[in-house]
């Protein structure tokens, strides 16, 4: 459906950071602003946390940079499907990405988590599987401007396509 989404913030604090590699503890807040009558949202806060890795000298000489991040979300009382969610989630994700000179960066991401809903009552429900590919332009030091595509890999485990746009900033 076409709609506004669920607002999402995020926060991070660097655990370590050298110029081959970083470690990072990351938080979100997902404010309920779309309408689970639109599926475009939940009608519930959720909160979540993970540990994000990011590796340059592995593949240095491609001049890719690998990361990956696990975590867990807790997930509040929403209005889609209450009786069947479940009140917590696992995710992880796997990703590669090429700078091409200062400003250009290719993208590709795998992620997944775990069941969201009972199974069971809802057939889509189960655990997922995400391919994301997309670009990201440093527009200022500050702020990057950030274009994908997600593609569900796990047939009718989430949304079959979605776009996605987003600018950063760092302050």
């Amino acid at each position: 459906r076409r709609g506004f989404g669920d607002l999402r913030g995020w926060v991070g604090y660097s655990l370590h950071s050298n110029a081959e590699r970083s470690v990072m503890l990351r938080g979100a807040l997902k404010l309920p602003t779309g309408r689970a009558d639109r599926l475009t949202g939940s009608e519930a806060v959720d909160v979540s946390a993970w540990v994000e890795w990011s590796e340059r000298a592995l593949l240095q000489r491609l001049g890719v940079v690998v990361n990956a991040g696990l975590g867990a979300a807790l997930l509040g009382d929403g209005e889609l499907s209450p009786r069947t969610q479940e009140s917590t989630a696992l995710f992880g994700h796997f990703g590669l990405a090429r700078t091409f000179g200062e400003r250009f960066t290719l993208l590709g991401q795998l992620d997944a988590h775990s069941q969201l809903h009972d199974r069971d009552l809802l057939a889509f429900a189960g655990h997922a599987l995400l391919g994301t590919l997309g670009a990201r332009y440093q527009v200022t030091p500050a702020f990057q401007f950030e274009f994908a595509m997600v593609e569900d890999l796990k047939t009718r485990s989430a949304s079959d396509v979605v776009f996605q746009l987003q600018l950063d900033a760092s302050f």
